[in-house]
């Protein structure tokens, strides 16, 4: 049901501050997302990084031969030749 006094000029006043808002809360939010997505584009590394430059160096070819520098940090387990708990396919 629509009340019966209508005033369109009084409407439209009295919207007026919560659609602003609304407006300049969907901008505040638009403006937190690009730089947010600035800061993820502008910390990823790239190709002139040098972590990421080693990491291509290391051929498939190196890997199959065993040639690759494992860093002394790195989880390391001795297995036992015959050992049941390993699993090895080619």
């Amino acid at each position: 049901m629509t009340p019966p006094d209508t005033d369109m000029q009084k409407d439209k006043r009295r919207h007026r501050g919560p659609l602003v808002g609304v407006i300049l809360l969907i901008a505040v939010v638009l403006l937190g997302f690009v730089v947010w997505m600035g800061g993820v584009f502008e910390t990823a590394p790239g190709p002139d990084d040098p972590e990421s430059a080693q990491q291509d160096e290391t051929s498939s070819e190196q890997f199959r031969e065993g040639d690759v520098e494992v860093p002394e940090s790195a989880p390391t387990e001795t297995v036992e030749p015959g050992d049941p708990d390993t699993d090895v396919s080619d």
